[in-house]
């Protein structure tokens, strides 16, 4: 059966050496968003926290790097965590 998202790449970020996790999804439902439609989405996530638990404690510089935005920094990331939250626990729980 068909899935909607699949792991295809997990390793070490070449950032900060931590494991992350590349996810696509799509493959059965479409994305919400009218621009991408039926485009595969892609998500690089850390992969041993729940996203929005990395951003708070500072676990997320595997993905983002020192980026001056980072809620641990400036705290004014453009990134909506929620959808990203979504497709670590549908992959992980």
């Amino acid at each position: 059966m068909l899935q909607n998202g699949y792991v295809v790449w997990s390793g070490a970020s070449l950032i900060d050496g931590s494991p992350i996790v590349l996810i696509l999804t799509g493959f059965v439902l479409p994305s919400s968003n009218r621009r991408t439609g039926r485009q595969i989405q892609s998500w690089i996530l850390q992969q041993e926290f729940v996203p929005t638990e990395a951003a708070k404690k500072g676990l997320d510089s595997g993905t983002c790097g020192d980026c001056a935005l980072k809620m641990t920094n400036l705290g004014t990331c453009y990134v909506n965590m929620l959808p990203i939250n979504n497709v670590y626990r549908k992959t992980y729980t």
